[in-house]
């Protein structure tokens, strides 16, 4: 029973064992000889092809592409058929020769070993038909009939058909690349048209160019943004289409042809835009080119895109009050939960001479922009004050160089004095004055200024400068834009810079400028941290605050070198008001105050020293033998001018006596006036002294007080050099020294009147 094929292709069954030429010889390649020969001259060209040459799987996929069939890689039956015969045939015939070979070797042997070469040559047929040929077996599946017969049948008859494939491939490609270039040319037009309704929009806004006027550029900015928005969805789309080219083709030429039509039509895209807007998008309220600036944008977006991961530690704030927020979130700062490690060691600061003449802040670091400062050793913040055994009394004086305070109120080293007043009455220039007299004198120097204006502070540092001051003094300042923390802390960096060199036998001068606003510092940091309040909201601990501050002021006993430290507090009171809480605190942590009173200052008594009402309980202790002897009787003489003049106000007629000491006390007054950053030496105070208290002023009129006294210091000085030397040396009021003194007086008296009289 067997099939036959008819025109139609369907299949008809047939009764009965007959078979036909069809039957056996299925390929149109085994039907004539001219085949198999035409097959034979092609094999050694084939062999070369198999041996040195190798299809690539694009070109396999392209060969499935152009047949749009399977490739085929098995064998038909009838392969193997004629597979088995060659083999067995061989192998029969090489058994029988190897047989024949014991005995005879003759014709048979021949004829075995050429029949065995005609096997081995069918196997090889059969081999290379199979191989060579199933590219071009599928090829031939492009034509009708396609899928009738084995591999090397339809080898056989690719080659047979190759041209016509071919000219079949061709066309199919030539079609796919014009649909792609129509779809693109679709897309492109596409573009074109959302670019054109773009350029009408615009066109529109032109027209109301007088409305923008009024209000403005948004409407040209929306449309410029509805421009870029379009042009972003243009770009988008032949993105979307290049990716879906790119994974649907597989093909390298068909890829490159792709490619080349993506980029002609994103160039087309692009040139429109261009000449749209280059062209024709020229508003009058638009001085910029909006076409250039639109192609910057979209350029500058798509080669400045970004796909880097930053990672950001974000919070949300939960609440805000009192100037405090409370976060959620910020899991990499200090945060309730978190570890700490005490490192063992409490807060200090680095100290050394190389301080000598810097600027720094409470944290001992420098703030005057000359570099870092190099010190070897650190000193406690806060460390406890010099015990009772460690201290002795205050026996040497510090000469502030003000004939006020060195003669009625002495400051000793080691003394704790507070300079006391309302504000713009002189108090900082009464320190900073005792610190340009300290020259000279191996006394370091420490200005500390807590709260004050950066200017003042400027100000003050530029004195220091000018006058040489900064070679023995350190500047400590918190400003009032400082935190109230180091606003807190800076009294105590100064002392603990003071004390270093204290404790390494020098003596110091520390000016705490000023302590209450200290104190109100420390008063922020209690109420934020919910310390019940006292007076004034003060905390309790704020005469403590204080206290162990100034008590670090000491003269050092001799075992520890006595070494000295003076402190000089600066507090500011309201209104004269010195019953409020700081002032009356540091009073009676201090060893005596210097007042200083506005209706002095305003009446032109500079510097405005209270001497009623200022004391130091340290007394005459802190002067030398020669002030003593000649200031003993001024400050009486000062109190008892002030009484009568204050009855004076109130009577008409006055006898003589009266009229001489209101006329002194006026020219003694008159002699205590001195200028900002004019310190006195010792010996031009007690020359002054003697001279206004012995009766030599009193010839005078007030007003040449002060001329007659500077001309006096001035010959004092080039004519009788002895008088200092011998004052200095022996620091004792000797005759000689008031021969000298006398002498000197009178003879400048007779020039002075003289000069006046011309």
């Amino acid at each position: 029973m067997g099939y036959v094929n008819d025109g139609g292709g369907e299949g008809i069954r047939r009764r009965g064992c007959t078979f036909s030429k069809g039957d056996f010889l299925p390929e149109e390649s085994f039907q004539s000889w001219a085949n198999y020969g035409k097959a034979l001259k092609q094999t050694p060209a084939r062999l070369m092809d198999r041996v040195l040459t190798r299809s690539l799987d694009s070109t396999e996929l392209e060969v499935k592409a152009r047949s749009n069939n399977e490739m085929k890689r098995t064998l038909t039956w009838w392969d193997l058929i004629w597979f088995g015969v060659g083999a067995v045939i061989g192998a029969g015939i090489y058994v029988l020769t190897g047989l024949e070979a014991k005995t005879v070797a003759g014709p048979a042997v021949v004829l075995s070993y050429l029949v065995s070469g005609v096997s081995a040559l069918l196997s090889v047929f059969c081999y290379t038909e199979f191989a060579v040929e199933i590219p071009v077996a599928g090829l031939a599946s492009i034509g009708p009939g396609v899928g009738q017969g084995t591999a090397a049948g339809q080898a056989v008859e690719g080659i047979a058909r190759q041209p016509e494939a071919e000219g079949k491939i061709r066309d199919n490609r030539k079609q796919r690349i014009l649909n792609t270039i129509r779809n693109s040319e679709e897309l492109r037009r596409g573009a074109i048209e959302q670019l054109e309704k773009a350029r009408s929009r615009l066109r529109k806004v032109e027209m109301e160019a007088d409305q923008f006027r009024v209000n403005g550029y948004s409407e040209i900015e929306r449309e410029k943004l509805n421009l870029i928005n379009s042009t972003y969805k243009t770009l988008e789309q032949l993105e979307n289409y290049k990716n879906e080219t790119i994974r649907f083709e597989q093909q390298r030429a068909v890829n490159q042809v792709r490619q080349r039509v993506f980029q002609q039509a994103l160039q087309g895209a692009l040139g429109t835009l261009n000449s749209c807007l280059n062209n024709e998008l020229h508003l009058r309220t638009i001085s910029a080119n909006i076409a250039d600036e639109i192609s910057n944008i979209i350029r500058e977006r798509i080669e400045q895109y970004n796909r880097d991961v930053t990672i950001v530690n974000t919070g949300t704030v939960l609440q805000v009050g009192d100037g405090i927020a409370r976060i959620h979130g910020l899991d990499e700062v200090m945060a309730e939960g978190s570890s700490v490690k005490a490192t063992g060691k409490i807060a200090q600061i680095p100290v050394s001479e190389a301080y000598l003449g810097r600027v720094i802040n409470a944290l001992a670091k420098p703030i005057d922009g000359r570099g870092e400062i190099s010190a070897s050793e650190s000193r406690l913040i806060e460390s406890p004050a010099p015990g009772i055994i460690s201290r002795r009394s205050v026996y040497e004086p510090l000469q502030t160089g003000l004939i006020a305070i060195d003669s009625m109120i002495p400051i000793g080293r080691g003394q704790r004095e507070l300079i006391i007043g309302d504000r713009q009455t002189g108090k900082t220039a009464v320190a900073t004055d005792t610190i340009l007299n300290q020259q000279g004198q191996n006394v370091i120097c420490v200005y500390v200024a807590i709260g004050q204006k950066a200017s003042s502070v400027a100000q003050v540092v530029t004195t220091f400068q000018e006058r040489g001051a900064m070679e023995y003094t350190i500047v400590v300042a918190e400003t009032a834009d400082s935190p109230a923390t180091l606003q807190y802390l800076a009294p105590y960096t100064g002392a603990a810079l003071a004390e270093y060199f204290m404790y390494r036998e020098r003596h110091t001068l520390i000016i705490y400028d000023d302590p209450s606003k200290q104190a109100q510092a420390y008063r922020q940091m209690s109420l934020l941290l919910r310390r019940p309040p006292g007076r004034e909201a003060y905390p309790g601990d704020v005469f403590y605050l204080h206290s162990r501050l100034l008590e670090r002021a000491a003269k050092s006993s001799s075992p520890l070198g006595e070494g000295s430290m003076t402190a000089l507090p600066i507090v500011e009171t309201q209104s004269g008001d010195v019953s409020a809480y700081i002032p009356t605190n540091v009073i009676s942590i201090t060893d005596g105050q210097i007042f200083l009173s506005a209706d002095l200052f305003n009446a032109g008594i500079r510097p405005a020293i209270n001497v009623g009402i200022s004391v130091s309980r340290v007394g005459s202790a802190a002067q030398i033998k020669a002030m003593k002897q000649v200031a003993g009787k001024l400050k009486l003489e000062l109190a008892q001018f002030a009484e009568l003049e204050a009855f004076a106000q109130f009577a008409s007629d006055l006898d003589k006596a009266t009229q001489n000491q209101l006329a002194r006390g006026q020219r003694l007054r008159e002699l205590l006036k001195q200028s900002q950053s004019a310190p006195l030496t010792v010996e031009e105070q007690i020359m002054t002294i003697y001279t206004g208290t012995n009766g030599y002023l009193d010839s005078l009129e007030i007003g040449q007080v002060r001329k007659f006294l500077v001309e006096l210091r001035t010959y004092l000085k080039n004519n009788k050099p002895q008088f200092q030397e011998i004052l200095s040396s022996t620091k004792t009021f000797t005759e000689e020294v008031e021969a000298l003194l006398k002498e000197a007086i009178q003879e400048q008296m007779e020039r002075f009147m003289l000069q006046e009289q011309a």
